[in-house]
């Protein structure tokens, strides 16, 4: 029997619900590990690791976002034929299989080669660790492609969560170990590389357990090379343009991971020195994934509500939702990349042990208002069936980072890289906007926003500099120690979120049914309707 349309509706929703949630759970557990991780094994042991985990993000962003959202779409047009299911589940596996194992050979054989355009011969065997993660991503991408595709989200979200926990206990457990039985930081670093190849194993072993336990049973089936062609057109063509937004912080790393370092050396410094310098500015890698994790999850939450708009050819609801999800995005963007400017230097001391880079981080924390509207904005625009200027905008940004790169950081050094990732963001959100605006054909933002989030941002800074005077005066006759900088940092986050929160509350920018999409949303909506009740 089949199910009916508002059944199948609430399961989409249902399942959105979850992805949504795993999401956000993993980007927490992603951003937060490394802060453990750099107090541990220094600005040094963060350098050796930060320049091999693009690869292994790479193969994350693969088998999350990419392959797996082709193969649940291409499933989903063919939910009542199971042995169609059953076609494009083997076809999909044996394509991604080929891609995994060419992309695993040429790390591993290339290990050598890639560490010398890096400047630094010692990571070739970590590249080599971080290549077998890319020998898991078949199989991950097309069992939870399967499950997608039939409207089953629960086996997606549990393997990622499965992922991401072990490989950071993984990390983190090995590390300090390694490290105590007094081993080099680069085997600690290979160490923590093997963490990740160890999750991407769990990821598999779970996968596995829902198809070994679940109702589908594959078996094996005969295809035509038209089939195949359709296929792998659809994977690498539709798989390159969902993941390339995904993709942004992975290339802009690689991108430092290849000139950062071997730059810094051209200016003269030292090898060590030049090592930790790098490893100060990944400081703000974590920064970023954390500032940027409500974009994140509003994209995923608004994209079902788009895709339906766009399906009924309710112009006038889409546009309202478009335009509320930019609103949000600005709002919280606008508050974390304001804020921690504002309060960096305790920040930096609290999660990593001292104040080094802090200004090098201020121009990095520009690019988490920017990396949110991209977010939102790709997601929007891929909702509506806009793929490749997307792609064309975040690989143009890539090419302008890599050009500024090479220019700023002889002059700059750190900051120069921080500043080439900030014009780079710069370009790709007014590449994104501009088009957002032409296909939508009205204006993005109400013009009374713009003044709203100006008095609450100007509001918030004046609080927070009279917060830092206010430390600098407690703490003038005594070291400033890392417990004294978490009481500043902590209290400052709270004085400046309670100014923020309730001048946006009180503007009546957002309808409490509106609300719903900010972190926290239910309670932030009974604020708002007793604000308006005191009111009347």
């Amino acid at each position: 029997m089949a199910a009916k349309p508002e059944d199948l509706s609430s399961t989409i929703f249902k399942g959105a619900a979850v992805l949504t949630a795993a999401a956000i759970l993993t980007k927490i557990l992603s951003a937060f590990y490394r802060i453990p991780y750099q107090n541990i094994a220094g600005d040094l042991g963060f350098y050796i690791y930060q320049q091999v985990y693009p690869f292994y993000g790479i193969s994350v962003i693969l088998s999350t976002y990419g392959f797996p959202v082709v193969i649940s779409k291409l499933i989903a047009e063919h939910s009542r034929e199971k042995e169609e299911k059953h076609i494009i589940a083997a076809i999909s596996f044996m394509i991604l299989a080929f891609i995994g194992l060419v992309l695993f050979l040429g790390i591993f054989l290339g290990s050598d080669w890639i560490a010398a355009g890096m400047g630094d011969q010692n990571l070739a065997p970590l590249l080599r660790v971080s290549s077998f993660a890319f020998l898991f991503m078949p199989v991950i991408s097309v069992i939870r492609g399967f499950f997608q595709g039939n409207n089953e989200m629960l086996p997606t979200a549990v393997s990622q969560i499965a992922e991401q926990s072990i490989r950071v206990l993984f990390i983190i457990g090995v590390t300090y170990l390694l490290l105590k039985q007094g081993n080099s930081l680069y085997t600690a670093g290979a160490g923590a590389v093997l963490g990740s190849v160890i999750g991407a194993l769990a990821s598999v072993l779970t996968l596995i357990t829902f198809l070994w336990t679940g109702k589908y049973k594959f078996e094996l089936t005969t295809f035509s090379y038209r089939r195949v062609k359709e296929i792998a057109g659809a994977l690498f063509i539709q798989g390159t343009a969902f993941c390339i937004s995904s993709l942004l912080l992975t290339l802009t790393q690689l991108i430092d991971s290849f000139t950062l370092y071997s730059l810094l050396l051209d200016t003269g410094l030292e090898e060590r020195a030049a090592k930790e310098l790098k490893g100060i500015f990944d400081r703000g890698q974590p920064l970023l994934q954390l500032g940027s994790i409500a974009a994140t999850s509003l994209s995923l939450a608004i994209v079902p509500l788009l895709s339906s708009s766009r399906a009924k050819n309710d112009s006038r609801y889409l546009t309202r939702k478009v335009k509320l999800a930019l609103a949000v995005t600005i709002t919280t963007g606008a508050a974390a990349t304001l804020g921690l400017i504002s309060i960096i230097t305790p920040v930096n001391i609290m999660l990593f042990t001292d104040d080094s880079g802090s200004d090098t981080l201020a121009v990095l924390a520009i690019t988490i208002l920017f990396s949110s509207l991209i977010t939102i904005s790709s997601a929007i625009l891929q909702s509506i069936g806009v793929l490749w200027p997307t792609m064309l905008f975040i690989l143009t940004g890539i090419g302008i980072k890599f050009l500024l790169n090479l220019w700023m950081i002889p002059i700059l050094s750190i900051k120069g890289a921080a500043i080439s990732t900030a014009a780079a963001y710069v370009f790709i959100c007014a590449a994104h906007f501009s088009l957002l605006h032409k296909k939508l054909k009205g204006s993005l933002i109400d013009t009374g926003h713009i003044r709203i989030w100006l008095t609450a941002a100007v509001c918030m800074a004046a609080v927070l500099c009279v917060h830092t005077w206010i430390f600098s005066l407690i703490g003038a006759d005594s070291r400033q120690g890392r417990m004294f900088s978490s009481i500043q940092a902590l209290t400052g986050v709270l004085a400046g979120a309670f100014v923020y929160m309730k001048l946006i509350l009180g503007s009546g920018m957002f309808a409490p049914e509106e609300l719903s999409l900010l972190p926290f949303g239910s309670r932030l909506s009974l604020i708002s309707q007793n604000k308006n009740n005191k009111r009347s």
